[in-house]
């Protein structure tokens, strides 16, 4: 019985991490879609960049059957949905999967700083996340 719950939990580390970087990464294509965008939208997309190569360490890792990476892992998601509805609100439909490029002249118009501002703070808050992962699978 406990080699089936050992299994299972693998198999849910797994599959989070999967999931969790496919959401990380359309919301870095997202980001970096804009052409002429300014710093701080470069920093943005740098900072999913640097999640994304995170979550693909983890998931290439030989210990993927710590259940506090899988708490880790269910909090972050949590953390990117949140991301993913900030996003939503400044350009509805984001969630197709088509790729565009866009003009940053014209996005703007739509941004508003705070939304950008409430972005930048939630992905801060995830930050912890990605350093709770990475010491986790170095253990």
């Amino acid at each position: 019985m406990e080699a089936f719950a050992l299994s299972a939990s693998v198999v849910s580390v797994v599959s989070l991490f999967i999931q969790l970087a496919e959401k990380v990464q359309h919301l870095h294509d997202f980001w970096t879609s804009f052409q002429n965008a300014p710093s701080a939208i470069r920093n943005v997309a740098s900072d999913l960049q640097t999640f994304c190569d995170v979550l693909d360490q983890g998931f290439r890792s030989h210990e993927n059957n710590n259940p506090v990476l899988l708490q880790i892992l269910t909090r972050s998601d949590s953390k990117v949905e949140d991301l993913k509805r900030i996003v939503e609100r400044l350009e509805p439909g984001f969630a197709s999967k088509r790729s565009i490029k866009r003009k940053w002249s014209s996005f703007k118009a739509t941004l508003k700083k705070n939304n950008l501002a409430e972005f930048q703070k939630s992905l801060t808050d995830t930050k912890p996340d990605m350093l709770l992962i990475r010491q986790v699978i170095a253990e």
